[in-house]
């Protein structure tokens, strides 16, 4: 299916209408999460629903704003057919579904805890925090990894030609 436009509307989430067999769980928790990250980070990701409104992806979104008390969501009318809709349903849930690269994440967490960010809206726990935080690797490297840090080589400025040692 090929896609050359879509188009946003604005409405409010008191109209979207759930579907009453959506087979993905929000909890309360989950909630108040995903509040907290359109509060901070704004609303960056439209609700999907079909012509009758149904909502097809965004269940929790629109949970969330009604929470915030949100007036008016961004969303999109998909012209998906009734099975169509079910599948994307379940997808949108089952596609993000994958491992993490701990070292990243480590990092991206670590760095973010540097600066005084509150880390519940990255959507991690605070004992998962804690356990990513200490769970820092500070092992030396090898010489390989490193290279050798105790020799110096001469380097030359490409504009001046001044050789010098770093």
């Amino acid at each position: 299916m090929k896609i050359d436009k879509i188009d946003i509307v604005w409405m409010s989430p008191e109209e979207l209408v759930p579907y009453v067999k959506n087979p993905k769980i929000h909890s309360a928790t989950q909630i108040d999460k995903i509040a907290g990250q359109i509060s901070s980070f704004g609303f960056d990701q439209p609700i999907v629903v079909d012509e009758n409104k149904i909502i097809i992806k965004g269940h929790g979104r629109r949970e969330a704003s009604i929470k915030l008390g949100l007036k008016k969501v961004p969303v999109i009318i998909s012209s998906l057919d009734e099975y169509q809709a079910m599948a994307a349903r379940i997808a949108d849930n089952k596609v993000a579904e994958a491992p993490w690269d701990k070292d990243f994440l480590k990092f991206d967490i670590g760095t973010l805890s540097t600066k005084d960010f509150n880390l519940d809206l990255t959507g991690f726990d605070q004992e998962e925090i804690k356990s990513l935080l200490d769970d820092v690797n500070f092992l030396p490297g090898s010489e390989n990894d490193q290279g050798k840090l105790d020799q110096k080589k001469p380097i030359e400025c490409p504009h001046c030609g001044e050789k010098f040692v770093a």
